[in-house]
């Protein structure tokens, strides 16, 4: 995993904000694909979600944050990120997945 944690945290991302866009346009609301600052805006309407805690809305935020370091920034994530956070990002994902069904 150490030499592949960049890959897998931005792979996650990905995941993540594909079912957020999945889930708002089930629900009429549409995204500004391309528009800076429409990642953050997606992650901040899913407040109004009940199913999504403030734990988990801190959790895709932080994930938003690392993809950007990894994208934009060239930066590689340390293994211990994903580590300590894979299993609550997998149980995110798994949640997420179930509200676009």
């Amino acid at each position: 995993m150490e030499k592949f944690s960049s890959k897998i945290v931005e792979e996650y991302y990905e995941a993540l904000i594909e079912l957020v866009t999945a889930i708002m346009s089930a629900n009429g609301w549409r995204t500004r694909a391309g528009d800076t600052g429409a990642h953050i805006e997606s992650i901040e309407h899913m407040r109004s979600y009940k199913e999504i805690t403030e734990v988990d809305i801190t959790l895709m935020d932080d994930l938003r944050k690392k993809r950007n370091a990894i994208k934009y920034y060239g930066k590689n994530i340390e293994p211990g990120f994903l580590i300590e956070r894979e299993n609550k990002i997998v149980q995110l994902l798994e949640k997420l997945t179930a509200m676009a069904k």
